[in-house]
């Protein structure tokens, strides 16, 4: 009936935050694996590692809280270094700061993305573990 499935592509989806205490450039770490087909996410480290060479698609949703003040800046990095701006944003006056975005990222074999975050603030914030959500995919 012309319905292709791929039931082997890489692909995680991960729940919950990061209690984010200083502003260094802090990885997000989602502990929660809801979905991990191939398991190269790592909920201990935020990490997801690239199995094979693409193009792939990472996405991240959800609160930041308490955020009274200060700016964030949330990016993906490549190998560890910053691999594109993804938002900056300021704080809400009642505290609750919602935060999304994507990017296509090109990988190769055993290159890892990850989610992070700087603090322009000396207060501690949480991508708050209830409300916060990252996934990725092999697009291709």
């Amino acid at each position: 009936n012309g319905i292709v499935t791929y039931p082997v592509v890489p692909a995680f989806h991960a729940t919950g935050g990061t209690n984010l205490t200083n502003n260094s450039n802090i990885i997000i770490v989602s502990p929660t694996a809801v979905v991990n087909r191939g398991n190269h996410y790592s909920g201990s480290n935020g990490r997801f590692t690239a199995p094979v060479d693409g193009l792939y698609y990472h996405a991240f949703w959800g609160l930041l809280y308490p955020m009274p003040s200060g700016y964030v800046n949330i990016y993906y990095s490549k190998n560890g270094s910053q691999y594109a701006h993804l938002i900056q944003g300021g704080a809400d006056s009642n505290s609750h700061t919602s935060r999304s975005g994507c990017v296509l990222m090109e990988m190769s074999a055993g290159d890892y993305s990850e989610l992070r975050i700087n603090r322009l603030s000396n207060s501690g914030i949480n991508a708050y573990g209830g409300q916060w959500n990252m996934m990725g995919f092999l697009v291709g």
